[in-house]
């Protein structure tokens, strides 16, 4: 008997899609669907778990950002479908404390970084998001 997690099933089915499709499969997929969803209405969309090289997908044509969560003292899972290029990440939050309501703020303090400037805004002098 082997023992399946779904994070790794749906790990490996991510990967036999990339291998019959291309890696850019699924990115492309949610970009296509989010494009429906919003039908021409300026929407936001998040998008969870970018493999690999997949970021690019997400920033073409400057329409996303790839923002990255870490956990000191959480190591690679060592499956390869958790692996994802570092170069295009924008942002990184550090998920360093046990306090939800800490971490929320560093992310609504990042994201309105972000937002802002996107939109032409100033930067905040804010200092609780790391990048």
């Amino acid at each position: 008997d082997k023992e399946w997690e779904v994070r790794k099933i749906l790990g490996e089915t991510g990967n036999l899609l990339e291998k019959f499709y291309g890696e850019q499969v699924v990115p492309e997929a949610a970009v296509r669907e989010a494009e429906r969803i919003a039908a021409g209405r300026p929407m936001t969309f998040s998008f969870g778990s970018v493999r690999k090289n997949q970021g690019e997908t997400y920033r073409k044509e400057g329409k996303g950002v790839v923002v990255e969560i870490v956990r000191p003292g959480c190591e690679w899972s060592g499956n390869d479908f958790d692996l994802y290029d570092k170069s295009l990440v924008d942002c990184t939050f550090v998920n360093d404390t046990e306090n939800l309501n800490e971490l929320r703020q560093r992310v609504v303090t990042g994201f309105g970084k972000i937002l802002g400037h996107q939109r032409g805004y100033p930067e905040s002098t804010d200092e609780s998001q790391n990048s």
